[in-house]
């Protein structure tokens, strides 16, 4: 039997619709699983894949059947280092059709990614590559702020050799910050609702910490819904089954290990390393834990701007027992976040599912700025009509500064008969590349032809087209102490 297939994700989940070529009936299917916390950043709603662990579905509605999803471990796709996570679809409804799928998939700066998928099914075995690879989560998800990306998905099938390619533009939106009860045949959990749109038709996800995905609608004629039957790997939900990772009774609270510092500069590299200290109370805790550090204008972690660090461990503390976890911080503080001080909040899900949150301190993201300044070292006071006469100058970006000036500017070179720039006549433009950390110049020399007495003045990054962030617009231009006599 003969089906095409284009891919959807979100997550570690892949939706993809096939249509029976035989027997025009839509087919839906969910593949590789995602993990949910109350943090939105992608190494925190997706925990390390660990080789072995396994997810199983009920499929009900316009498709029955089952879906199993395996972490497999380290493997290469089209040249790219990545995780395989299989998915074994066994459709009973409405039609019999078993299949395979593989994607591959890695955690980057951009978050979770997938290079691409083979999928077997009958005799026919299709490889997808997407170009960009494709974002399944992407490193910080926001409530209010979704994520769109368009990629290219190329397909091979084969024995036949047929290809294709489809231009595909997703949006993943974050409903809310606030876990809802949601009861499948593993369990009742608190779960989040992720939707993915992919033109008119948007699909709905829930997931679990420490669980990961526990329910989907997919619209159709008749809606398919998958929803968590068992797992290994992780804990249960209430009156679920917990699989392999029991919980005991015990909750865990974390604590930072040093205070971090009270001020950060946005966009500029980060390079913080810290720990946190978890502490098992009323009873033995088994399992994974997940830890967060968000930036919030509030004391409540569901108004979070950023993740600033993650970490996960699986422990097994008695009560009263500790243990320390490092964690992984962001490389910078996007532009995205806006300068403010901001609450750093600890948000702490234990194995049993519960989350905690507690304010550790106050972070102020600083705006990056520049002071770009100049002044004249070497000018002639006097010169021939028509005549080049050589004036040399430095460029500084000052003290003032809290990052290095990077990038190539515009230096313009003028003449005025005051020394004012209003009434300035250009004569020479200059391109230069400049990389200035606070405090540091640069010299520049060149050379101009005067036909009058006049000032010569200088204009660094004219309008601060490269450089808007320049916290001092008047020094950006400056002249010679006097005109230059021109006979």
């Amino acid at each position: 039997m003969r089906r095409s297939s284009r891919s959807r994700h979100t997550g570690r989940i892949q939706l993809s619709s096939s249509r029976d070529r035989q027997t025009g009936c839509k087919i839906e299917r969910l593949e590789s699983r995602q993990l949910l916390s109350g943090s939105v950043s992608a190494t925190t709603l997706n925990p390390q894949f660990k080789t072995g662990e396994t997810w199983t579905y009920q499929v009900s509605g316009g498709i029955t059947g089952t879906e199993t999803q395996t972490v497999i471990g380290a493997a290469t796709f089209n040249n790219a280092s990545a995780t395989e996570v299989d998915q074994n679809n066994n459709f009973t409804a409405p039609s019999n059709i078993t299949s395979e799928v593989k994607a591959y998939l890695a955690f980057t700066t951009d978050g979770l990614i997938n290079y691409g998928t083979v999928t077997s099914t009958s005799n026919i075995t299709t490889t997808a590559t997407f170009s960009p690879a494709q974002v399944q989560f992407p490193q910080t998800l926001a409530v209010g702020s979704p994520f769109t990306q368009t990629v290219t998905e190329s397909s091979t099938s084969q024995p036949s050799g047929q290809t294709s390619s489809t231009s595909v533009t997703q949006t993943t939106t974050l409903v809310t910050g606030n876990a809802e009860s949601v009861t499948v045949p593993a369990g009742t959990y608190n779960a989040f609702e992720v939707d993915v749109t992919t033109g008119t038709t948007t699909v709905r996800f829930w997931f679990a910490p420490n669980v990961g995905l526990v329910k989907a609608i997919i619209p159709s004629t008749t809606a398919v819904t998958e929803e968590l039957s068992s797992f290994t790997g992780g804990p249960g939900g209430t009156g679920g089954n917990g699989g392999n990772g029991g919980t005991g009774t015990g909750t865990v609270s974390a604590a930072l290990k040093t205070p971090l510092p009270t001020s950060i500069i946005g966009t500029a590299p980060v390079k913080l390393k810290d720990s946190v200290t978890l502490t098992s109370s009323g009873g033995t805790a088994s399992g994974a834990v997940s830890e967060s550090i968000v930036l919030s204008p509030t004391t409540n972690a569901s108004d979070s701007v950023f993740t600033l660090a993650t970490g996960h461990a699986s422990v097994k503390l008695a009560s009263g027992k500790s243990k320390a976890l490092n964690l992984k911080f962001a490389k910078s503080i996007p532009s995205t976040v806006a300068p403010n001080t901001y609450n750093e909040i600890i948000v702490t899900t234990d194995p049993a599912g519960n989350t905690q949150s507690s304010v550790a301190g106050q972070l102020t993201v600083a705006a990056p700025v520049v002071d770009l300044s100049g002044a004249f070292t070497k000018a002639p006071t006097s010169a021939t009509a028509g005549k080049k006469v050589p004036v040399s100058f430095t460029i500084t970006n000052n003290s003032s500064a809290n990052v290095p000036a990077v990038g190539t500017i515009q230096i313009d070179v003028d003449s005025s008969p005051d020394g004012l720039v209003s009434d300035a006549t250009v004569l020479d433009t200059i391109t230069r590349k400049v990389n200035l950390k606070p405090g540091k110049s640069m010299k520049v020399t060149a050379s101009v032809v005067l036909s009058t007495t006049s000032f010569v003045v200088v204009n660094i990054d004219p309008g601060h087209a490269v450089f808007s962030n320049d916290t001092n617009l008047a020094n950006n231009v400056f002249a010679t102490s006097s005109a230059i006599t021109v006979a």
